[in-house]
């Protein structure tokens, strides 16, 4: 049976300032698997799930972050908005990377 694409669904819960008072996030992202991807996949390698999983992670912290600034009344930080054009160059290799 092969593995054409493969769905993370993480979720994450912060204490907020106030009592009984709590953020939580959700994130579920479907990645598709390329031939190179499969075969690894079949082959048993950690590498290609270990990536998927950072990138989950990553983006389940992001969320989080937004949730607890939302609930503190401020508008939720946009990432990209606090990056250098050095950082912006790096972040979209990275995200060619992840999806070739």
């Amino acid at each position: 049976m092969e593995t054409s694409e493969v769905t993370i669904k993480l979720g994450g819960t912060k204490p907020t300032s106030r009592q009984y008072e709590s953020a939580r996030a959700d994130v579920s992202v479907t990645f598709r698997l390329d031939a190179q991807e499969q075969a690894a996949f079949a082959a048993g390698m950690r590498e290609p799930w270990t990536k998927m999983r950072n990138k989950a992670r990553e983006m389940m912290f992001e969320a989080l972050e937004d949730a607890v600034d939302t609930l503190r009344g401020r508008k939720p930080t946009d990432a990209l908005d606090n990056m250098s054009p050095e950082e912006l160059v790096k972040l979209a290799r990275k995200a060619k990377e992840i999806h070739e």
